[in-house]
């Protein structure tokens, strides 16, 4: 979602900023702002992804698969067709079938997972236009918790830091060398955090 500032004047900001000495508070929700009294519970614990939602990770994605293709002398489809084909959730195999290249697909899938939270190439990764914004928003009066498939958590530290991004978290949920299947671990992990937490207000 992409909230807004909803046209509040300076004078409507100043009354958000004193919602602590019991004037109001601002409330987000998608694509509308409004000033709510302070009876109204807002506080709310939002998962965020990672990747995609809040990174774009397309050049990323893309160096990675044609520098592997390279390495192994095959010529790696154009980035607007790989990336096509990514964001259609088509698998590695059938990409690597459509390059030609389905006789290294193995050897690919083991370099990949090897080199693709390397630093050479989490410095592709760039803030999706808007994000900053609205975890800005989010985080404060709301808990935004971070889920995200990463193998190492050293490496997801050091990117979330680089990029100014680990102050907007109260937690960082991720999974590890477990990545496969990406939908069901991402489950566990939020329901995993959730009954911990005795968290019932999710969204």
């Amino acid at each position: 979602f992409t909230p807004t500032d909803g046209g509040l004047g300076s004078e409507a900001r100043r009354r958000a900023v004193r919602s602590r000495e019991g004037i109001a508070r601002v409330l987000f929700q998608p694509y509308r702002c409004r000033l709510a009294p302070l009876n109204v519970q807002m506080t709310r614990t939002w998962f965020f992804d990672l990747d995609g939602p809040i990174l774009d990770v397309s050049r990323k994605y893309y160096r990675v698969y044609a520098d592997i293709l390279s390495q192994y002398g095959y010529i790696p489809l154009s980035k607007p067709e790989y990336w096509e084909m990514k964001r259609n959730k088509v698998s590695e195999k059938r990409i690597l079938a459509k390059s030609r290249a389905s006789a290294v697909i193995t050897s690919y899938k083991a370099l990949r997972k090897k080199i693709i939270e390397s630093d050479s190439y989490l410095k592709f990764d760039v803030i999706q236009p808007g994000a900053r914004s609205v975890l800005r928003k989010v985080a404060l009066f709301h808990r935004p918790v971070l889920v995200t498939l990463r193998q190492s958590a050293e490496q997801l530290e050091n990117q979330l830091e680089r990029l100014d991004l680990k102050h907007y978290f109260i937690s960082i949920l991720s999974s590890g060398r477990e990545t496969v299947p990406r939908w069901k671990i991402k489950w566990r992990l939020i329901r995993k955090y959730s009954s911990f937490n005795r968290i019932e207000d999710g969204v």
